[in-house]
């Protein structure tokens, strides 16, 4: 699971099916944030120092939350 600057990325992880029965428990108890689900689960931490050589600008893991977060995305990296 990739982390930028130090925050977990959940929406941009790669989940094994072994997660499946965890993440599935979750939702039956109406849990609906990955965030909480992480404890639960074994995590690699992928950090900058490992996915900065792929994407410098670290716009993969740019969230679309408000209409600041788009002009954002629009402008090109850095």
């Amino acid at each position: 699971m990739p982390r930028v600057r130090s925050r977990p990325e959940p929406l941009h992880a790669v989940y094994a099916t072994a997660a499946l029965p965890t993440l599935r428990d979750a939702l039956g108890r109406g849990s609906l944030s990955l965030g909480a689900v992480l404890g639960n689960l074994r995590v690699r931490w992928v950090d900058e120092e490992e996915w900065i050589t792929a994407d410098p600008s670290g716009r993969f893991a740019l969230n679309l939350n408000s209409e600041d977060d788009l002009e954002h995305l629009e402008s090109p990296p850095v």
